[in-house]
């Protein structure tokens, strides 16, 4: 394994079309992205709106960040945190995702978040740190950038006594965030229909 890069910065705003289309390049073939948007001839595109504004929410309410090189990207939310910004319904970005999907594909990811919403609510009843997403360029994988990235939000949910939670759609990944602590906590089909996810958990550590 090569040397993980020694630094990340926290995104903002003027930074996310470099962020955008690293989850883009990440996501490309993803189970829960192929699901949501299925056979969509400009997925490309839609997959760059929706990593957009969910981006533009995190960093308004939450945190992302993106290692030295631009080859990964880590976005966090914290369900329960009080100190953390309230985003207006009309100032959420994600919203207007609804003109760029389609009422279809829309009412597919609202049922989606509908879903996954109730899980982590019956997982973890109180404050957490959620890891929405974590992507690394395929060709950087297995060389340390993505726990570079996860690792601040961990050891400030260590020195918090906070849980972090998070949704994998990939098998593969389950070995890689156990190697975090995380443990599988729910093994579903999202909605019943879609594709198999695993909800982890981890607790904090001493």
């Amino acid at each position: 394994m090569e040397p993980i890069p020694n630094k990340f910065t926290r995104l903002t705003q003027p930074g996310l079309c470099e962020a955008v289309q690293i989850l883009v390049n990440a996501f490309t073939g993803d189970p829960l992205m192929e699901y949501l948007l299925p056979g969509h001839a400009d997925r490309p595109e839609q997959l760059s709106q929706f990593f957009q504004a969910n981006l533009e929410y995190a960093v308004k309410a939450g945190e992302a960040y993106i290692d030295s090189s631009s080859s990964g990207v880590a976005v966090w939310l914290f369900p329960g945190d009080a100190e953390r910004s309230v985003v207006p319904r009309q100032d959420d970005p994600r919203f207007g995702l609804k003109d760029v999907l389609g009422e279809h594909t829309y009412q597919r990811l609202s049922r989606f978040t509908q879903y996954i919403n109730k899980q982590h609510r019956e997982l973890i009843p109180g404050s957490y740190c959620y890891l929405m997403f974590l992507g690394v360029d395929r060709a950087q994988q297995g060389k340390g950038t993505g726990s570079l990235l996860i690792r601040p939000v961990l050891d400030r949910a260590d020195q918090k006594r906070l849980p972090c939670l998070l949704d994998t759609m990939t098998k593969k990944n389950v070995a890689f965030y156990a190697r975090h602590d995380f443990e599988v906590r729910s093994e579903t089909w999202v909605c019943g229909d879609g594709p198999r996810a695993w909800a982890m958990v981890r607790q904090p550590r001493p």
